[in-house]
């Protein structure tokens, strides 16, 4: 599993922030009992179901509308050019460690010969 690019523009989606709400007041539903008579007198308990249903129901709508905050950061022309620049990144990395092992091998090579010819 990999985080997208774009999480954080993904946090000011409408998906997100209404999964946020419907979650708060679903813990809000679950712990009813325990919450001060002060918030209660604010939202009565037979509208708190219909209304965490409704942020839910939002939310789910909110991820077929089009948010250019969240999506802009995510086009398929900069996805393609990241996937290209660790390509590149990739190839050039293994090009250097190439070189570099066969300029060890010219190099033992000629020391090899130079310690032969020094010895004969």
């Amino acid at each position: 599993m990999k985080i997208i690019d774009n999480w954080k523009a993904t946090l000011s989606s409408y998906s997100a922030i209404a999964l946020a709400a419907s979650t708060g007041l679903a813990s809000l539903v679950a712990t009813w009992g325990q919450v001060p008579d002060e918030l209660k007198a604010l939202i009565p308990q037979k509208y708190l179901a219909i209304i965490t249903a409704t942020v839910a129901a939002a939310g789910f709508i909110g991820r077929f509308i089009d948010q250019p905050h969240v999506t802009a950061s995510a086009s398929p022309a900069s996805t393609a050019a990241a996937v290209a620049e660790v390509v590149a990144d990739q190839v050039v990395d293994q090009a250097a460690d190439a070189i570099e092992d066969k300029a060890a091998d010219i190099v033992a090579d000629a020391k090899a010969s130079i310690i032969k010819a020094v010895t004969k």
